[in-house]
């Protein structure tokens, strides 16, 4: 996400419900949610330990800092969670989230503060959709999106519920809202196991039949029978640094995730050896943290990490790192060459 919509926007909202309570407020023709629990994950041992060993990383979190500081925000102020939504075919891209920033707050900050860039917020207030909406001018825009991108639209969906989102795509998002996501994206938000530090669901495009050329049989593609897919990603253990992975691939029938769960088994029976050949051993304990079985019409996936395991996978990444490194070899200085000898000297008769 850019400097601007981060600095701007996201950094006047602190969502202080569950994500659960935010999703009645999705498009109902969203297609996908992702869901990040940002004061979690600025606040993980592992974050400042990043910013004490990477000196870049840390002077991009100092700047960030100082970019609030127009704005009359700290780093406290940004969200505790963030709910983003969109469509595959990235015509639709929004957060909702609850705001501690109310609205006549956000007018005196648009009023009163300077925008990162040092300039002054350029703004107009809109009814769309029966809402009052402020679109604020930017240079930046969001991750996703078609048609103009300078322009970023706010508004408050409640007082303390907040929707931003591109000016092209407002109108149609706020006319969406009402009635929630839709049954297929619910249910794969069901299957989502949390507590989670971060989690997302999207939905395929219903699968297309298979078609064979006249006289050779038909072979199925178990991939096209996925209807959603639901990830989430946590770290547990006392100091959170196990790693806890929880997928599931919602198939169209049993038959599909038997399938589907037979060739994912291939696929990592074949992979992970691959990725750890230098360390046979290591390989295999990865192999054994992979759980994968078909549930019903699902595809189960368990990947649990201990900080242990974690580490020797990290060495021997940044091992395999070194070793791929082109080797730099001295350069030799160039001597200059000898200079000629002089001619010698006819002896006197």
């Amino acid at each position: 996400m850019k400097k601007m919509l981060a600095a701007l926007a996201l950094s006047m909202m602190a969502v202080t419900m569950f994500a659960a309570d935010l999703i009645s407020f999705v498009p109902n023709d969203a297609q996908g949610l992702v869901y990040l629990d940002v004061s979690r994950l600025i606040n993980l041992q592992q974050v400042k330990d990043i910013r004490t060993k990477n000196k870049d990383f840390n002077n991009q979190w100092l700047d960030f800092e100082k970019s609030l500081q127009p704005l009359g925000l700290q780093l406290k102020d940004m969200p505790s969670e963030a709910l983003m939504f969109f469509r595959m075919d990235q015509s639709q891209f929004g957060i909702v989230a609850k705001s501690k920033i109310n609205e006549a707050k956000l007018v005196s900050l648009l009023k009163t503060q300077k925008m990162p860039n040092g300039k002054k917020a350029e703004y107009t207030v809109q009814t769309i959709a029966g809402r009052k909406v402020y679109i604020i001018k930017t240079d930046e825009d969001l991750p996703v999106g078609k048609g103009p991108k300078e322009e970023v639209a706010v508004t408050f969906l409640k007082p303390d519920v907040v929707l931003l989102t591109e000016k092209p795509q407002v109108n149609a998002i706020l006319s969406g809202m009402g009635k929630g996501p839709s049954a297929k994206l619910s249910n794969a938000v069901k299957q989502i196991k949390r507590p989670a530090l971060a989690w997302m669901v999207c939905e395929q495009q219903p699968p297309k039949a298979p078609q064979g050329q006249p006289g050779q049989p038909v072979i199925a593609n178990p991939m096209s029978s996925i209807k959603s897919i639901g990830i989430s990603l946590d770290l547990t253990g006392k100091d959170q640094k196990d790693l806890s992975l929880n997928a599931d691939v919602e198939c169209i029938n049993a038959q599909s995730a038997s399938s589907l769960a037979m060739q994912l088994n291939g696929l990592m029976m074949m992979f992970v050896p691959q990725g750890f050949a230098g360390d046979p051993q290591l390989g295999s304990e990865v192999a054994k943290s992979i759980k994968l079985r078909p549930e019903n019409s699902n595809v189960k996936i368990d990947v649990s990490v201990p900080e242990l395991l974690l580490n020797k996978i990290q060495k021997y990444l940044e091992q395999r790192q070194k070793m791929m490194a082109p080797q730099v070899r001295p350069v030799q200085p160039i001597q200059p060459p000898a200079p000629a000898a002089a001619p010698a000297q006819p002896k006197a008769k």
